[in-house]
């Protein structure tokens, strides 16, 4: 059965309780309670230790009592649930409200830390009205849980949750009536963190003037809900309070809400429709990130700071604008973009924003995760371009970048797994780590002399990379001998490399993330004065047939050669077993990868892990 809760259904049952206590009728028959529905459970314990009401109860140490089936501890003058009798629990949790004991009225007030955790019979908790705490991890993992039961929502949502049961239970019960079309009493003025989290089976919610704050977290995952009507009065949208509701189809935040929390709305896919209204004044850090269904947004005049990644990931959106008189953003010339006017950077883009020619900057995240945006015009004006500027573009196929760019932050074309080709200009001296990561379609890179910093895992993941050149007068790389790689000069570390990769003699260390994700690579060879591989080098070189690892490696760490699934031999002339991280190796063994080591150290390699564990070792000649 469906309920809505309004405080005049309290109020009436409030009173139809009091006079029923002050009637002297003749008592007719009781009403069949529905199952769940309850009455706060009271337990009196009379001097010889004995309860009423057919309960049980244990002193256990004057500190500590079983009252039926749980184990509860006393704090100051109330109690709090530390833990169950594993003889007699069955699975129902009903927790007590109110234990009358050697004259004392003890509220049970707290569930303590990790007091159900893991429990593979724990199916239901009914929560008394006096409960105020639930401790971290109280209910993980209680995969049979799967009803909650209380017979008050405003105390309910007063809780402070360091663990939610709804987080596996995913029914709440009021009353003995699942609540699934939730109208929050006008007695509550704050919903707290995580109050509703987990909660898949609301559909609507309602919440009232009265409410100042929706905490953090108290609608995350409620993946049913598809209507949360928020009152003019409401004062903030806490972290996350609805990241992926995913039902959700349309928002209207009224103008009494000055602030939307990091997340708020994250991950809401289904979401197509927000209306921003004027008096919203700061939007959070990846806000409406990952909105997927999203078209158009108008900023009101109104918002003084909107977060990064306010709006990344909303791979549908097509139309950005900023209201007028807004003294913090613009969106001049009909851009469909939001610029900070101050430092004339973009910080939010869609898929047909016109990049303005007086901007200076491109922000951090400005289109991450616009896959529908295909081409893109850099302006001469621009001067950086921001950490994971254009992360996820996948349907960019080629970039130029203006002779103005001097800086390429990390991650700034991650993932743009259509491009092709990229021009880096003279003025360029600063590229990011993972600037280009996982660009799998780009073939060829040219380092200009002006490169003076690249940073680590720049190129990992470009899998059709096969030539790669560094300007001749480049004082800080080189890619000597035509060896399509880019070494540094000053420790002659290769720190990226490609499928036609050589190894140039020189050498001393291969850098981590070096030939990451090279499936072309067939066979390296590794020279001598290398001492150094590093943490996942070769990782995920599925067509790495062979490698030849000269004698004077001493160092191969972490997951360096790991995922290399076609792995066939394995030379490696060290004399002395180099320090090898466990999984170097890892997914890249099979019964047919032969382990060639020098017949002196045969013993050596067969009895130390993990070369141990090739299933051939043989002696080289």
């Amino acid at each position: 059965m469906k309920i809505k809760l309004i405080l005049g259904f309290l109020v009436s049952a409030l009173l139809l309780s009091l006079t029923a206590s002050c009637v002297k009728d003749e008592p007719g028959p009781s009403p069949e309670k529905k199952k769940g529905s309850y009455d706060p459970i009271i337990v009196t314990v009379d001097a010889d230790d004995n309860a009423d009401g057919g309960h049980r109860f244990v002193n256990i140490d004057g500190a500590n009592y079983y009252i039926d089936d749980l184990k509860y501890q006393v704090s100051g003058n109330n109690l709090i649930l530390v833990g169950v009798d594993a003889t007699n629990f069955t699975g129902e949790a009903k927790i007590i409200y109110q234990l009358n004991y050697e004259g004392r009225q003890m509220h049970v007030v707290g569930i303590a830390e990790k007091v159900f955790e893991d429990s593979k019979i724990l199916t239901s908790v009914t929560i008394p009205p006096s409960l105020t705490s639930i401790g971290a991890s109280a209910f993980s993992n209680c995969r049979a849980m799967n009803a909650v039961y209380i017979n008050d929502l405003a105390a309910w949502c007063k809780i402070s949750f360091g663990d939610n049961p709804l987080m596996c239970a995913h029914a709440l019960y009021l009353n003995g009536d699942e609540i699934q079309e939730l109208v929050i009493p006008s007695s509550v003025t704050r919903i707290a963190s995580d109050a509703f989290r987990g909660c898949a089976s609301l559909t609507s919610v309602t919440i009232p003037s009265s409410v100042a704050v929706i905490g953090s977290s108290a609608f995350r995952f409620c993946t049913g809900l598809t209507s949360a009507t928020i009152a003019e009065g409401v004062g903030a949208i806490g972290d996350e309070a609805f990241y992926g509701c995913k039902g959700l189809t349309s928002m209207t935040i009224p103008s009494s809400v000055a602030t939307i929390g990091i997340e708020a709305f994250s991950s809401c896919t289904g979401l197509t429709s927000v209306v921003l209204s004027q008096g919203v004044s700061a939007i959070g850090d990846e806000a409406f990130s990952g909105c997927a269904g999203l078209s158009a947004v108008t900023i009101p005049s109104s918002v003084s700071s909107l977060g990064e990644g306010a709006f990344a990931g909303c791979t549908g959106l097509t139309a950005l604008s900023v209201a007028g008189g807004n003294s913090t953003y613009d969106s001049r010339g009909g851009c469909q973009a939001i610029i900070e006017s101050r430092s004339n950077t973009l910080i939010v883009g869609c898929n047909n924003t016109t990049i303005p020619s007086s901007v200076a900057a491109i922000g951090k995240s400005a289109f991450r995760g616009c896959a529908g945006l295909t081409a893109v015009t850099i302006p001469s004006s621009v001067t950086t371009i921001g950490e994971s500027a254009f992360f996820g573009c996948t349907g960019l196929t080629a970039v130029d970048i203006p002779s103005s760019v001097t800086t390429i932050a990390s991650a700034a074309f991650s993932g743009c797994t259509g491009v092709t080709a990229v021009s880096i200009p003279s003025s360029v001296t600063f590229i990011g780590s993972e600037a280009f990561y996982g660009c799998s379609a780009l073939t060829s890179v040219a380092i200009p002399s002006s490169v003076t910093a690249i940073g680590g895992w720049a190129f990992a993941g470009c899998a059709g990379l096969d030539a790669i050149t560094v300007a001749d007068d480049n004082p800080t790389y080189d890619s000597r001998d035509d060896c399509n790689a880019i070494i540094e000069k000053r420790g002659n570390i290769l720190i990226v490399g490609c499928k036609n990769t050589t190894i140039p003699a020189a050498v001393t260390a291969i850098e981590e993330g070096a030939f990451y994700g090279c499936t072309g690579l067939t066979s390296v060879a590794i020279p001598k004065a290398v001492t150094t591989i590093g943490w996942s080098a070769f990782y995920g070189c599925t067509g790495l047939i062979s490698v030849s690892i000269a004698a004077g490696v001493t160092s191969i760490e972490g997951g360096a050669f790991s995922g290399c699934t076609a792995l066939a031999d394995v030379y490696c002339y060290a004399t002395r077993v180099p320090t090898t991280s466990s999984n170097a190796f890892e997914y890249s063994l099979s019964e047919n990868t032969t382990l060639h080591v020098p017949a002196s150290a045969m013993d050596a390699y067969v009895t130390t892990a993990p070369w141990s564990h090739f299933s051939t070792i043989e002696a080289i000649p």
